[in-house]
């Protein structure tokens, strides 16, 4: 008994010393990241300033930080509407996306039939239809929100179909082989097994949401970060330009970085 519990108390050890490990490589890259962050906006920094560039052409990273925050009490309206509607879209295109792949799994005359369409979707540029939707529509949020949905839930349901189509016939076969039910065996085998998938469209779709709603708000409107791009650029407010385009950038990063936690959190047992 004390050898079995030695051994477990070893084991939990290296767990924790692995873990340690892991969270300082981590903490170092990061660093790493940020040193080099640093050093790359000073350089253009200077190399600007140096330069004596115009602000109107591209202005110096202080100047974009100064008007940014000077002017952020106008901007923060918009940034609520935009990610308003991509919170949404998001939301309710990756419930469509992942709804959507498990009927294809389970019907496979509806995989056949409209599988072509969903391609389709996914090659041709939604925001090419929202002058379309505005028109039937018009100009209110939801025309938006629903370009946002177009926009995601194709490639999300593209991926998701794609990991229930590939888990692994043994593990189908012996929860068969203890009678479980199709609804338990899609529960417990085929959906955990298709999440690394699922979680791949999630972050493919979530890309797909921000470029979406930003170009339903170049189209039409005059709310949204992507109507300020334009009403800044009228007036050569270039830093301002600079501040919403690095706002949208941190919005796709803090999507990659959510989903792929929520990835690591729970698929950790994949490939085990």
């Amino acid at each position: 008994m004390s050898n079995h519990s030695s051994v477990q108390h070893l084991g939990q050890a290296g767990e924790a010393l692995k873990k340690n490990s892991i969270a300082g490589r981590k903490k170092k890259d990061l660093m790493l990241f940020a040193a080099f962050t640093v050093i790359v906006i000073a350089i253009v920094e200077l190399v600007i300033r140096g330069l004596k560039v115009p602000v109107w052409i591209i202005p110096a990273p202080s100047k974009v930080a100064v008007e940014t925050i000077t002017n952020f009490h106008h901007i923060l309206p918009h940034l609520g509407i935009t990610l308003m509607e991509i919170v949404l879209g998001y939301i309710l295109g990756a419930i469509v996306g992942v709804s959507l792949a498990a009927l294809f799994y389970r019907y496979e005359i509806l995989d056949k039939l409209l599988t072509p369409y969903i391609l389709l979707m996914v090659a041709t540029p939604m925001v090419s239809l929202v002058p379309l939707l505005m028109l039937w529509l018009g100009f209110s949020p939801l025309t938006k929100i629903i370009a946002v949905v177009l926009g995601s839930f194709p490639v999300i349901l593209i991926n998701s179909a794609l990991g229930f189509k590939s888990t692994d016939p043994k593990r189908i076969a012996l929860g068969k082989s203890l009678c479980a039910t199709e609804g338990q065996i899609f529960r417990m085998i085929i959906f955990p097994g298709a999440l690394p998938a699922i979680f791949t469209g999630l972050i493919i779709g979530g890309i797909f949401a921000i470029i979406t709603a930003i170009g339903a708000e170049f189209a039409g409107g005059g709310s949204g970060l992507g109507s300020r791009i334009l009403y800044y650029s009228s007036l050569m407010q270039t830093p301002l330009v600079f501040g919403i385009i690095i706002i949208l950038a941190l919005m796709g990063v803090s999507i990659y970085l959510f989903i792929s936690w929520l990835a690591q959190r729970y698929t950790r047992w994949y490939g085990n």
